[in-house]
């Protein structure tokens, strides 16, 4: 089992490929922990809904993470000012996370990947 930090720093798409590639590293018993930085963080904004026909709502994506075993869902606060959203519009799976702590993560992980 390896340690991934996957960081989405990417605004949503129509195509949620990029939940869904850390839903594959989950279901492969991989240990990840997510953080949404920069446009990123709008994948974390409550009541989405799927951006094509029969395509994937990304907040249901987010709430299949913790099914999978996705512990750490994660964000940084002071990102959430600067593209005028509050806590309130964030899904409650995701947890503010301080840049020491991610940087702890970036040296205790095997691979880090930015998507």
């Amino acid at each position: 089992m390896k340690k991934l930090l996957i960081t989405i720093n990417t605004a949503p798409t129509p195509d949620t490929e990029t939940l869904e590639f850390v839903l594959a590293m989950l279901a492969f018993d991989h240990e990840v922990r997510l953080t949404f930085i920069g446009d990123g963080i709008f994948w974390l904004i409550t009541n989405q809904q799927a951006r094509k026909p029969a395509g994937k709502s990304p907040q249901k994506l987010i709430a299949a993470l913790e099914m999978y075993g996705c512990e750490h869902i994660t964000y940084f606060e002071n990102q959430l000012t600067t593209r005028g959203l509050a806590t309130t519009n964030i899904n409650q799976s995701a947890t503010s996370l301080s840049e020491e702590a991610y940087a702890s993560w970036q040296a205790d992980a095997d691979h880090c990947m930015v998507l």
